[in-house]
């Protein structure tokens, strides 16, 4: 949606030969507030891009498109917190979906001399029609994901939910990758690939037995191939999800045990040949399989984890996301902090932990079990 909101800025400002140019998109969340799209993002000369709100409103309220040359007004109001300038030629012109008016396109010209007539104006007139159709396309999509990420963790939880060791793990491996991707200045798409890889990572065990994913002690080695292949299952069962990054939510799903040294499953990755964002999964994953009980391992407190991880910075885990993870702890980027309830079996069973999420490899024997 970003992106075709800031295409249809640029395009108008093209169009325009203007200086600058503003999609302004009315807020379904919040009815009284405008989201702005600017072009360029930054101005060159240091200076704020302005919007006449008289015109503005016409456009909005009014459906009608205005050039006009404006002196200095006062102060702007509301949500959309751009400066005013001096005498400029300006003009603006409403957006249309199918069936509502869903914004404004407005231009500026710093020059006020600028020929700009109604030749030009019918011209980004039609131009906004088209913008309307990509926008509503746009926004069409964006619940259609919403739609069916929300399917997708209400089909996660109550998968979970048969598992009293596994309650609610899916959910915190994703909204802690998510802070993790952010802290790593991915793209913003990539918090999607997060969110649905996160929720995801792990659908490769449906259809493993219970007694190999609850074993007390070492696996076999049959049991420990089949447990291993659960990545791969993974990525076969979410190919058909109909998400436009499904690639690469496969990834994630397919390299959340790889290692940074190169000696992880199940394709032997290594540091940055495994996606950015399987790396921040891999990590939740871990922090929360050690804070939690599971009938193989006793939940630990937050200190003890976060040792862990830093054990594991340079071997298992990419160094950067760990310090990652912990920026994103230090400014509460992490709000959901919950208390780890221990399992039935546990002798912790009573006590409290600070945890912040993610399902760490199965253990082996005598290792710890956050150690593939």
């Amino acid at each position: 949606m970003t992106q075709t909101l800031q295409a249809v800025a640029d395009g108008a400002r093209t169009l325009a030969r203007a200086d600058r140019a503003a999609v302004c998109l009315n807020d379904e969340t919040r009815p009284d507030h405008l989201a702005v799209w600017t072009s360029p993002i930054e101005s060159a000369d240091g200076g704020s891009f302005s919007i006449d709100w008289d015109l503005l409103h016409e456009a909005l309220h009014d459906g009608v498109a205005s050039i006009a040359k404006v002196g200095a007004q006062g102060p702007p109001s509301g949500d959309v917190g751009l400066a005013t300038r001096d005498d400029r030629t300006v003009a603006v012109v409403p957006v249309y979906g199918s069936d509502a008016m869903v914004g404004a396109i407005f231009v500026e010209f710093l020059d006020v001399e600028t020929r700009f007539d109604e030749h030009d104006l019918d011209a980004l007139a039609v131009f906004g029609i088209e913008a309307g159709t990509a926008i509503e396309r746009a926004l069409t999509v964006d619940r259609l994901e919403a739609s069916l990420v929300g399917a997708i963790r209400a089909l996660v939880a109550a998968i979970d939910a048969a598992d009293p060791y596994t309650c609610g793990h899916s959910a915190r491996v994703t909204d802690y990758a998510k802070a993790i991707v952010r802290e790593m200045d991915l793209p913003d798409d990539q918090i999607e690939v997060a969110e649905v890889g996160g929720l995801l990572h792990d659908v490769g065990k449906i259809g493993v037995d219970p007694a190999v994913l609850h074993k007390r002690g070492g696996l076999a080695d049959d049991e420990r191939e089949l447990l291993r292949r659960h990545a791969i299952r993974g990525a076969e069962i979410v190919h058909s999800i109909g998400h436009p990054r499904i690639r690469e939510i496969k990834e994630v799903v397919r390299h959340h045990h790889e290692r940074w040294d190169g000696r992880g499953y199940p394709d032997g990755l290594a540091g940055d040949q495994i996606p950015p964002v399987a790396r921040a999964v891999s990590i939740a994953d871990t922090y929360d399989a050690i804070t939690t009980t599971r009938p193989y391992s006793q939940a630990m407190p937050h200190e003890r984890a976060m040792e862990a991880l830093h054990e594991g910075a340079g071997t298992q885990f990419d160094p950067e996301a760990v310090a990652a993870f912990e920026r994103a702890i230090r400014k509460g980027a992490i709000t959901t902090i919950r208390t780890a309830t221990p399992g039935p079996h546990s002798r912790f069973a009573g006590s409290n932990f600070v945890s912040i999420s993610g399902l760490m490899p199965r253990a082996q024997g005598p290792q710890e079990p956050w150690k593939q």
